[in-house]
């Protein structure tokens, strides 16, 4: 009798262990093979190559699809690169978009020479066009949002601002205290342009009148105080991924209509990520940790690995 008792224990805690779900597998990662690369600003191409720009040395890597390792696309030994943040694939026009800075401490002509919009091809890596960035070192290019017609419209972050980008020229297409801070910027479907400061957590949508001049600001209220909003990407009617690169930030799927705003936090996200980009399901972002370039308690100490993470898009915590 008590035989028979513990074969149907050992028979019942067989079947609990055999309806237990597996483990999910580990997160998929995309090694950055360089020490304090700080990559602050991702992008994807329709192929699924997704796009990375080193703050920490003004290198651009590449990684395709299956690669285990991101390589060296345009290095900036030929580029003159210093420090990249926004990078942003276009497609259409086969361009890629690099918000080109200064580095910290360099003489101010230096900064100026390197404040700069540059355009690469998007296969080649081969260089296009550089364009001063208006206001030179009192400036900051930060990210890129580019408008089926080719034009680009560039979060400014220091002077409060967006610049239009046409041709070979830029301009300040509308200055306004409040864009202080100025860095997430994406359009969506209809046209519509959003942006984000990453120093006081607002949003606000503009537009395109007729005569090509922005529309009012209109600022949106998020259903909680956003956690230092850095990259902002469509991904479709009234979705985007923004990255929130505060300590409780991570990767958030926004969504926007009319003038409500809804934020899902996607599951995985990690804390300091700067940007994120889609490709199908998948999140793919990076974690600048820019505190390592910006705390002066931090100054010196090793920032560890960086890498591009994955993570599924959807509705997380």
């Amino acid at each position: 009798m008590r035989r028979a008792r513990w074969m149907g224990l050992a028979v019942a805690a067989g079947l609990l262990g055999a309806a237990a779900p597996p483990s999910p597998p580990p997160p998929p990662e995309i090694a950055i093979p360089q020490p304090r690369v700080f990559p602050e600003s991702i992008t994807a191409t329709r192929d699924g190559t997704l796009i990375v720009g080193s703050a920490g040395n003004g290198t651009i890597w590449r990684a395709r699809p299956g690669d285990k390792a991101a390589t060296i696309f345009i290095a900036p030994d030929s580029s003159g690169l210093v420090s990249v943040l926004g990078v942003f694939a276009d497609d259409r026009h086969g361009l890629l978009y690099v918000c080109s800075n200064g580095r910290r401490g360099d003489p101010t002509e230096a900064r100026d020479r390197a404040a700069a919009i540059r355009l690469f091809d998007l296969k080649s890596g081969a260089p296009v066009r550089n364009i001063p960035t208006p206001g030179a070192s009192r400036s900051l290019c930060n990210d890129f949002a580019v408008a089926p017609d080719g034009t680009a419209y560039v979060a400014e972050t220091l002077r409060g601002s967006i610049i239009r980008v046409r041709g070979d020229k830029a301009d300040v297409w509308i200055a306004d205290p409040r864009l202080a801070g100025a860095d997430g910027i994406a359009f969506d479907d209809d046209g519509q342009l959003y942006v984000t400061s990453v120093t006081s957590g607002r949003m606000f949508r503009t537009g395109t009148n007729a005569d090509g001049s922005a529309r009012p600001l209109v600022e949106l209220i998020p259903p909680r105080k956003l956690d230092r909003p850095d990259g902002l990407r469509h991904i479709g009617p009234g979705r985007f991924l923004l990255a929130e690169a505060g300590d409780q930030g991570g990767i958030t799927l926004m969504t926007v209509k009319g003038d409500t705003v809804t934020l899902s936090p996607l599951p995985g996200g990690r804390t300091g990520t700067t940007s994120a980009v889609a490709l199908g399901k998948t999140s793919w972002a990076v974690a600048g940790k820019l505190r390592y370039r910006t705390d002066p308690a931090l100054a010196g100490q090793d920032p560890g690995p960086f890498a591009i993470y994955g993570t599924p898009i959807r509705a997380g915590r």
